[in-house]
This record gives structure tokens, sequence and C-alpha cells, in this order.
């Protein structure tokens, strides 16, 4: 029995933008977070914050994979995480736009 050891292209290129578009979320997400937690005098909370995405960030994949094995492939929960992440980063750049035009007008 021969076993393939490649993908093809087209595979590369769909891991690449399901493991891509999870990254960018969280770059986006990651910066603002504690110059804003300051300017609102929150700093006390600034590390429970920081761990709490910690937290998410272990615990989530178990719930998701277990999800995964029992129901749907984990490619079509990955493809739907995803794209719910776009959504979301898209929701927020659009509601930044309305604030931003909101406070300067």
């Amino acid at each position: 029995m021969r076993v393939l050891t490649t993908l093809r292209k087209a595979k590369y290129t769909e891991l690449a933008v399901f493991f891509f578009i999870p990254a960018a979320a969280l770059g986006i997400w990651f910066v603002p977070p504690g110059p804003v937690l300051d300017a609102h005098g929150l700093r006390a909370i600034k590390p429970f914050a920081f761990a709490a995405s910690a937290v998410a960030a272990f615990v989530s994949p178990l719930i998701f994979g277990a999800m995964a094995d029992r129901h749907t492939s984990p490619v079509k929960v990955l493809r739907g995480l995803a794209l719910a992440a776009a959504n979301l980063q898209l929701a927020a750049f659009r509601l930044a736009i309305l604030w931003a035009k909101e406070f300067h007008t």
C-alpha cells in the first residue's frame, strides 16, 4: 500500500490561509489592549486581561477539538473559526471607522 506523502499546492494554500486569518486577528487584538487599559485607568487589570487570553488559547482548542472529533471534520471547524475571526475583524474595523467619524465631527 502506498502512502501519499505530499499535499497539493491548493491544500498548502488553504492551510496557510486558515492559519493566517486567526493569527491576523490575534495580531490586531494584542496591540491595543495595554495602552487602552492604561488610558482608561485600568492598569491594575492588565495582567488579568492578558492571562485570560492565555487561558482561552489553552482551553478553546480542547473544546473545539472535541467538537470537531465528534460532530464534524476538523477542516470544517477550522474553516468556520477562520471565517468567524475574519468577520469579527471586519466588524471591529468598521466599528472603529464609525467611532472615529463620530468623535472627529
